[in-house]
């Protein structure tokens, strides 16, 4: 035990071989209910990165942000728009040489 960390929680990368449900149960009642995932181990949290829009859209992602939806749009529209702007800064600066 000396390895792990006891006094506070430290992350664990898991990655499913293929699609199994059994597994992904498991894993969901053990993060809502704090069961036991194996002898004395519980999910605290899960944090994953988006893979499609679908998944960036999600509830579960955001951790129940009623509004995440909206936010997502708009951070990626505001992000869109300042590269856009320092695209369109660039072409007009070469322009003018």
């Amino acid at each position: 035990m000396d390895f792990f960390p006891t006094d506070r929680e430290f992350v664990v990368e898991l990655r499913f071989r293929q699609p199994n449900e059994e597994t992904a149960v498991k894993i969901m009642e053990s993060m809502q209910r704090h069961t036991d995932l194996l002898p004395d181990v519980y999910v605290e949290k899960v944090h994953c990165a988006a893979h499609s829009y679908k998944q960036i859209c999600s509830e579960d992602l955001l951790n129940g942000v009623a509004d995440a939806y909206a936010k997502v749009t708009e951070a990626f529209s505001k992000f869109n728009s300042e590269v856009s702007a320092l695209l369109d800064k660039d072409w007009n600066e070469r322009a003018k040489e």
